[in-house]
């Protein structure tokens, strides 16, 4: 099943190579894409999405309810991000509203024009007052000559909760097609009310992938964060992330950032192997977050 899985994947990789020619500059052309999205809990308890706007092509593909949140599904039919491309995305959380949101698949981030613009994502989250939000998109795949600049800003008042994640898989190993040029950059920063708390920023190149004090060679990386309601603390969430680090055929490591403000950091070369082990993180830390174990979202297993 696996063989027939990698061989199919190197099928695919080939024809996005023959579809990502470029095109003449008469036809090449941005694509924005911009959702916001409000969600509140109703008189009943049920977390609801009251309000949403979008342009371009991004979606809230369905709304699932459960006894503990909303579990809200984001579409972006092209599927990857090429020269020129944006997305934009804006998550509140408002009156006790709970909210896991993540995607029905991987996301890409395609060889680019160097000369051209980067292929930007914008995450902006807002957290009110005994809300929680986890932000769980699957991976984010890095293609050779890609230009990718990512940033996420997360506002969490002192009583809510929040998780996220983001993975980033550099290259196509099954097509032995390496991350050979180009770069990623990334920045996330977190605040409790006015105050930033953690702030964050690189630059991934290959140089940096190869580099003993990079990425040491590895093509996985991953980064989890969690934020604790005051008067809370990280401590149990790490020590439960560094026992399944021990078995989890990873690189990781684990720190309080602020007694309210964990991270774990992960690095690999199975993009199977990593995502098995965030989610391992997340089935321990729902507990934490809603007082008991969740099952994951269906969307992770179709």
């Amino acid at each position: 099943m696996r063989q027939e899985a990698i061989a199919c994947d190197a099928k695919w990789a080939c024809a996005v190579e023959r579809s990502s020619a470029p095109l003449p500059e008469a036809l090449s052309a941005e694509w924005p894409a911009e959702l916001r999205a409000r969600f509140q809990r109703d008189r009943h308890g049920v977390t609801q999405l009251v309000r949403v706007s979008h342009r371009g092509p991004l979606r809230v593909q369905r709304l699932f309810q459960t006894p503990q949140w909303a579990e809200c599904y984001l579409l972006h039919p092209p599927g990857g991000l090429v020269t020129g491309d944006s997305l934009s995305i804006a998550m509140h959380c408002a009156e006790r509203a709970q909210v896991l949101v993540t995607t029905p698949a991987a996301g890409k981030v395609y060889g680019a024009r160097q000369t051209a613009g980067w292929q930007r994502t914008q995450v902006n989250c807002v957290l009110e007052e005994a809300t929680g939000l986890a932000w769980l998109p699957q991976d984010t795949i890095c293609f050779d000559r890609a230009r990718g600049h990512q940033s996420i800003e997360v506002t969490v008042a002192p009583s809510a909760w929040h998780v996220g994640w983001e993975q980033i898989t550099f290259g196509r190993r099954a097509s032995d097609a390496p991350f050979q040029s180009g770069q990623l950059r990334q920045s996330l920063c977190i605040r409790r009310g006015d105050q930033t708390i953690y702030r964050d920023q690189m630059c991934l190149t290959p140089e940096v992938l190869s580099s003993p004090v990079g990425l040491a060679g590895h093509t996985v990386m991953a980064l989890v964060w969690y934020v604790c309601p005051v008067g809370q603390t990280v401590t149990e969430a790490l020590d439960l992330a560094r026992d399944l680090g021990e078995t989890a055929g990873v690189d990781s490591g684990a720190t309080s950032v602020t007694p309210e403000l964990g991270l774990v950091r992960v690095l690999g070369d199975d993009a199977a192997q990593v995502r098995r082990y965030l989610e391992s993180i997340w089935a321990a830390w729902t507990p934490l977050c809603v007082g008991q174990t969740v099952q994951p979202p269906r969307i992770w297993r179709t």
